[in-house]
């Protein structure tokens, strides 16, 4: 772990354990690590040890090579690690593991398949038997063979068995599939056995066990019995005692295909919905502000900020005045505004800007008596001019 960032791979090296095999995993696993109240970036490297024997051992120091930055620094640096010893004991066999077919295992699941059904059969029917059993926390390597059973109404031809290798980031799993070929050989009822696989769970510190269902055959008689000799040879060419091993599924950054697939259509899927979502937010904020532009507010605080020459003030002044909210019909300056310091400024203004003969004016006066014109106007302490002249002179009076 590092509180800063890794800016090389560590260099782990090789992990030796005598009397144990040794697994180390393909891929690293990134990730945050809180000690404390800090936060650290970190990297996990995955051995998994699997002992010859019982007795007590150590897993020795070994040393990793990590490089980066130090604590307030940005200048990274090589940085010598060494791992501390972890002894550890590995104990006998458990008692319940008696004679017969066990393994070491977290769980497992047994399977089986015929390549037919098993009714209506006769002497020279050649039937094919599958089994699978698929283990969870132990290699495909130490899934021991299934043993076949002793019958005398047919002739076993074991396949080559399939090994697949199905570890994760933290754990070993794997499967062991074995195909049996039987050749019926004698009419009559028949048992077919069932197959139990029983395993020793290292966490619970207990035996459990599974098995396949045992199976009643009736085989009734062949009068052509001269195909059995023909089929021994053919099925017995096929006999081997090779093991393939298979390494599972292909990954992509320490995941499954599959996953890693599904995890980048996750990603585009919720950038789809990022980009709309902020198209909608900047669309609406950008609505917002367009009418906020238009409104008095914005339009009076440009009026106060505008420069200090006549061409920019009465350019502002008309702009903020022309979209007033209001219901006044008389929309003249002179005529609305009745402060005098006000109309002397707004007069000397207009002659400034429209005349050759220049005056000296205070745009700040102008201003500061536009303000106390607007809060007065909002709150209703000035009349309308039209209205107050038709209450003295009612328009109704005159013919």
């Amino acid at each position: 772990m590092t509180p800063t960032w890794f800016t090389a791979p560590p260099q782990f090296s090789n992990l030796q354990i005598p009397n144990a095999f040794i697994l180390p995993f393909d891929q690293t696993v990134p990730g945050m690590f809180t000690i404390g109240k800090k936060q650290y970036a970190g990297i996990q490297f995955y051995y998994i040890v699997f002992p010859y024997k019982s007795g007590h051992f150590t897993v020795p120091p070994f040393p990793i090579q990590v490089t980066g930055p130090p604590e307030g620094s940005s200048v990274s640096r090589p940085w010598n690690l060494r791992t501390r010893e972890i002894p550890f004991s590995v104990k006998e066999v458990p008692a319940e593991a008696d004679a017969g077919y066990w393994l070491v295992a977290k769980n497992i699941f047994v399977t089986e398949r015929w390549n037919k059904p098993l009714t209506h059969l006769k002497v020279g029917d050649v039937l094919e038997r599958t089994d699978q059993i698929d283990a969870r926390g132990t290699l495909p390597q130490f899934i021991p063979p299934i043993p076949l059973d002793t019958i005398d109404w047919a002739s076993e031809y074991p396949r080559d068995p399939m090994l697949r290798d199905q570890r994760n980031d933290q754990d070993a799993n794997g499967s062991r599939t074995q195909k049996t070929v039987y050749l019926i050989e004698k009419e009559g009822e028949f048992m077919i056995p069932e197959m139990t696989v029983r395993w020793w769970n290292p966490q619970l510190e207990k035996m459990f066990s599974k098995q396949t269902p045992a199976h009643t055959i009736h085989v009734a008689p062949n009068e052509n019995l001269g195909i059995l000799k023909t089929l021994k040879d053919s099925l017995g060419s096929h006999t081997s005692n090779t093991v393939s091993v298979s390494a599972g599924p292909r990954k992509i950054g320490g995941l499954p295909w599959y996953v890693f697939y599904m995890y980048v259509l996750d990603g585009l899927l919720s950038l789809f919905v990022l980009v709309i979502t902020l198209l909608c937010v900047f669309r609406y904020f950008k609505m917002k502000m367009a009418i906020y532009k238009i409104s008095e507010s914005y339009l009076f605080r440009r009026f106060l900020k505008s420069k200090d020459d006549p061409a920019s003030v009465i350019n502002q002044l008309y702009h903020w005045w022309d979209n007033r909210k209001t219901n006044r019909t008389i929309a003249s300056i002179q005529n609305e505004v009745t402060d005098t310091s006000f109309l002397q400024e707004w007069s000397a203004m207009e002659k400034n800007f429209y005349s050759n003969d220049p005056v000296a004016i205070n745009t700040a006066v102008l201003k500061k008596q536009a303000t106390k014109f607007r809060k007065e106007m909002k709150t209703g302490e000035i009349q309308n001019p039209l209205n107050i002249m038709q209450q003295e002179w009612p328009l109704d009076a005159y013919p």
